[in-house]
């Protein structure tokens, strides 16, 4: 199926801007299993959206919510999408609080709840073969004017996902600068973290538990941005990074060994 991921352009936004791990995770497992994927970083690089749905002929279009300050551009996007009769599924942590808020828009047919990268995939598979896609785990929807949600599904393995595709991002336009550093590339490593603040949207949306990626994995993705595209310094956009001793001496065995001598940092 063809699928058009939006990472969207947020308002009232100064800070550097980093990759879109979030969309670029979904659209790199969405292309694996042999879907076709285009992925808009609006945030970075604006363009005509009726021009692009036109031209790109998606059957879904995803749009991404970090925070609320990016929903007039999903919305534009959505709307845009529902006039040639294109699916629109929004995802992310803000929308994951609060689906019922946004299906109210009327624009939008389904709120992918939690991690995407499964719900996702099964989504497309069941309608490739005209199946009833209010049965996927993972969803939020209005029915007969009554919210509907499908309820959650279990976290995948990330150590199974495929590498990140960097080749569905302009990665010259994605690096930042940021204090003495530049060619800034944000990656991560694990999901989630295990601590419970109520102020953090980690425990509704990772239910307070912290997943690895594989670690040669994540080496193969660093040596790739630095040989190809020329990234000079890597920053972990992880929930939780180095939260034990034995995991954060094997990131930086692995770094060392695959010879990356490259800056890195994380919160």
């Amino acid at each position: 199926m063809r699928v058009l991921i939006i990472n969207p352009a947020p308002e009232h936004y100064t800070r550097a801007r980093c990759a879109p791990l979030g969309c670029l995770a979904i659209a790199s497992a969405l292309k694996a299993e042999g879907h076709t994927v285009k992925l808009l970083n609006r945030a970075i690089s604006s363009s005509d959206i009726g021009s692009e749905l036109d031209e790109f002929e998606p059957d879904f279009v995803g749009c991404s919510l970090l925070t609320a300050m990016a929903v007039k551009d999903c919305s534009l996007v959505s709307q845009e999408a529902k006039k040639r009769g294109i699916t629109a599924v929004w995802g992310g942590p803000f929308l994951s609080a609060s689906p019922e808020i946004v299906l109210q828009l009327g624009f939008v047919d389904y709120i992918s709840v939690g991690e995407g990268e499964g719900t996702w995939l099964e989504m497309l598979k069941v309608s490739e073969n005209d199946g009833d896609i209010c049965s996927v785990k993972g969803l939020a929807f209005m029915k007969d004017g009554k919210y509907v949600y499908t309820g959650d599904r279990d976290f995948l393995d990330l150590s199974k996902f495929p590498p990140m595709d960097y080749s569905l991002i302009d990665v010259q336009k994605t690096f930042y600068k940021n204090y003495h550093y530049d060619g800034i590339m944000g990656m991560y490593i694990s999901k989630g973290c295990t601590g419970r603040c109520t102020f953090c949207y980690n425990r509704g949306f990772h239910n307070s538990c912290r997943r690895s990626r594989d670690v040669k994995v994540f080496i193969e993705e660093a040596q790739l941005l630095k040989n190809k595209y020329g990234a000079k310094a890597i920053a972990f956009a992880d929930e939780l990074f180095g939260c034990n001793k034995e995991g954060l001496r094997e990131i930086c065995e692995a770094m060392i060994e695959a010879k990356l001598d490259m800056p890195w940092g994380a919160m």
